[in-house]
This record gives structure tokens, C-alpha cells and sequence, in this order.
């Protein structure tokens, strides 16, 4: 879509389309969605083209996409802005939200600084509520095994910027004599 959408879905369509998950716990990933549209005037009518604008822009939570009262280039910075929440990189976001901050109080552009001010709120509240590993480890990909009578259990976590991206956990039932390399394999 020229101006993408964000949206919680259980199919994948084979359309260029950018997915992120699964997640294993829904509520996270609710909470995450409310975040994003919270924070960014972001579109969630369907149809584009549209002699008057939908509810969502006469409450203030978009831009007016579907009728063409926001640029194509200033939606996509918030889309990017979206991904990199999505992705991880909470910190690259934060610090940029932060120097935006900074220049525009500088500008005497208060009331445009408040805006901001708000989003950093949220993005620090949303890093607090994260699962944090080690601010050290960057981009890491963790596995753990371990086995029961009959049951194997795999666990994998996806860590980017110090903090748990992705977990999921798969539970396996054995065959008889089946070891954990072959299990793994």
C-alpha cells in the first residue's frame, strides 16, 4: 500500500508485505499495536481515494491519508519510526526523539515539542515494560533445550538492543531413541 496500515492478522499473504511475529503472548501484542497508534497518526481505514475523510481523522488519530491531506514521504518517516519499534531498535528512536525534542524547544516551538515530549514518554514506558537481557548483547539469536519422559522442549529468543524481540517455545514428543542432536536437526 502507498501508505501502509498496521494491523493484527493470523494469515500471511505473499504480497511484499512486511509481518512481524508471532507473538507469543497476545496481550503484548495488543498493547504493542495501541502503542504504535497511539504514538503515530497512522491509517486504519481501508479504502484510499474518498471524497470526505474517515472518523479517524476527525478524532485526531490520522493524518487523513484516504484523502490525501498528508504527504506519501512525511507518512512513511512514521512508518519507519513504526519499524523500528517493531524491529528492536528502541534506543536509535528514543535518542532521535529526544535531539527533535531538544531543536525544536530551541525554536521556542513548544506546543510541537510537547508532541514529541509525549512520544518519548511512551517509548520509555514501552522500553520499561520490555524484557531487558544485556544492553550489551546487540543482535542475538538464543536456543535452550530441554527434554522430559517422552517431551522435548525448544525455546527460542530473538534478542536485539538488549531486550527479548521474540520468544517461542515448541514442544516436541519423542520417539522412542530419539536423541536431542537428532530432535535439533
Amino acid at each position: 500500500e502507498d501508505f501502509p496500515r498496521i494491523y493484527v492478522t493470523r494469515r500471511l499473504i505473499r504480497d511484499g508485505s512486511k509481518y512481524y511475529g508471532p507473538y507469543a503472548d497476545a496481550g503484548a501484542m495488543h498493547a504493542t499495536v495501541k502503542l504504535l497508534r497511539t504514538m503515530f497518526p497512522l491509517r486504519t481505514c481501508r479504502k484510499m481515494n474518498q471524497e470526505r475523510p474517515c472518523l479517524q481523522y476527525h478524532i485526531k488519530n490520522c493524518k487523513g491519508c484516504c484523502v490525501g491531506k498528508i504527504s506519501e514521504q512525511e507518512y512513511n518517516g512514521y512508518i519507519e519510526q513504526v519499524r523500528q519499534i517493531l524491529n528492536g531498535d528502541i534506543h536509535q528512536l528514543s535518542n532521535h526523539l529526544l535531539e527533535e525534542m531538544s531543536a525544536l524547544s530551541a525554536e521556542l516551538r513548544f506546543e510541537e515539542a510537547q508532541v514529541v515530549k509525549e512520544k518519548y514518554d511512551l517509548i520509555e514506558k514501552y522500553k520499561a515494560k520490555s524484557v531487558i537481557v544485556n544492553p550489551a548483547l546487540h543482535e542475538i539469536d538464543v536456543f535452550s533445550y530441554d527434554e522430559d519422559e517422552g517431551v522435548a522442549f525448544v525455546n527460542y529468543m530473538h534478542v536485539r538492543g538488549g531486550s527479548i524481540v521474540q520468544s517461542i517455545t515448541i514442544e516436541y514428543k519423542k520417539k522412542l531413541d530419539e536423541s536431542a542432536s537428532e530432535i535439533l536437526s
